[in-house]
C-alpha cells in the first residue's frame, strides 16, 4: 500500500446533487449492495463549492476560476472567447496521452443549455456541467455524443463522463440516477477488468450540507489496482484530479500542486 499504481484508462462519472449520507443509506442500491464491495468508498470526500460549476472546474482544471459561494455567475453560460486555459485535457495531449469527454444530450454549437427540457421542466443538459466549453485549449474533436445509457468507448487514457439531468438524479431522484448507474456502470467496470482502467464516480456537491465549501459527497474509486474498503482519509475535487495527475505523470494544475493525492488504497 502506498505509492500510486499504473492506470492505462481514467474515467470520471459526475453525478449530482446528493448528501453522503443518503447514498450511503440506500442499503438496497446498486451502488452500495454491488458496487461499493468491489470500491474504495471514502467517508470524508467533500465537494469543494456550491454550485456546480466551480466544483466542475475544480475537477478539471485544480481550480474554481473564482466561481463560489452560489448566485447566477457559478451557473454561468459560456463566456465568449472561452477564456480559460490549463485543464486535463489540455495537459494529457500535450503529454502525448489522449483524452475524451461524453455527454448525454451533448449541447449543439454555443448554445447555453440543450434545447429540449427533461420531465422536470428544465434543459436536459446544462453548459456548467461541462467545463471545457469554457477553455479554449480542448480540441472539439475530443467531446463526443454520449447515448443515452449506453457504455461510450473507454479507450482514451482519461475520458470524463456526463450524464444527463434525469440520468444524474439532479432532476430526478437518487433512485432513478442509482437504476442509471446499475444499467451502465457494469460496461465500465468489466472494460476496466481487462484493460487496467480505473472508475472514480463521485456526486458533484450535496444537496443540503455545506461542509468545507460543498459538503459531504459520495466518492468510489474501482478498478483492479484498488483495495476495496472503506477509508477515513479527507479527500476532495483536488484530491482526485492530483491522483489523476500523478498516476499519468501529468503537471500539476492549479490548486492541485499544494493537495495529496489519494493513498493507501492501491494493491
Amino acid at each position: 500500500m502506498g505509492g500510486l499504481p499504473a492506470a492505462d484508462h481514467i474515467t470520471v462519472l459526475i453525478m449530482e446533487n446528493q448528501n453522503y449520507l443518503a447514498v450511503a443509506n440506500a442499503g438496497s442500491s446498486y451502488v452500495v449492495s454491488a458496487l461499493k464491495p468491489m470500491s474504495a468508498w471514502f467517508d470524508q470526500a467533500y465537494a469543494v463549492a456550491h454550485k456546480s460549476q466551480p466544483d466542475y472546474f475544480a475537477l478539471f482544471a485544480g481550480t474554481t476560476e473564482g466561481l463560489s459561494g452560489g448566485g447566477q455567475a457559478t451557473d454561468a453560460c459560456r463566456p465568449p472567447g472561452a477564456p480559460y486555459q490549463g485543464d486535463i485535457a489540455a495537459t494529457a495531449i500535450a503529454s502525448g496521452l489522449t483524452f475524451a469527454a461524453y455527454v448525454e444530450d451533448k449541447i449543439p454549437g454555443n448554445a447555453c443549455d440543450y434545447p429540449k427540457n427533461d420531465p422536470a421542466g428544465t434543459p436536459y443538459q446544462v453548459n456548467r456541467h461541462t467545463p471545457w466549453v469554457n477553455f479554449s485549449d480542448v480540441p472539439a474533436s475530443a467531446i463526443h455524443e454520449w447515448p443515452i445509457q449506453t457504455v461510450p468507448d473507454l479507450s482514451a487514457n482519461i475520458t470524463f463522463l456526463i450524464p444527463n439531468q434525469m440520468d444524474n438524479s439532479h432532476d430526478s431522484s437518487l433512485a432513478f440516477g442509482d437504476s442509471y448507474l446499475a444499467a451502465v456502470v457494469p460496461g465500465i467496470v468489466a472494460y476496466d477488468a481487462s484493460h487496467n482502467g480505473l472508475l472514480v464516480l463521485l456526486w458533484d456537491e450535496a444537496e443540503s450540507d455545506n461542509t468545507n465549501g460543498g459538503g459531504r459527497v459520495a466518492v468510489l474509486l474501482t478498478g483492479p489496482m484498488v483495495s476495496p474498503a472503506a477509508y477515513a482519509q479527507k479527500i476532495d475535487d483536488y484530491s482526485v484530479l492530483r491522483t489523476i495527475e500523478d498516476m499519468k505523470h501529468l503537471p500539476h494544475l492549479g490548486l492541485t500542486g499544494g493537495t495529496l493525492p489519494i493513498t493507501g488504497i492501491w494493491h
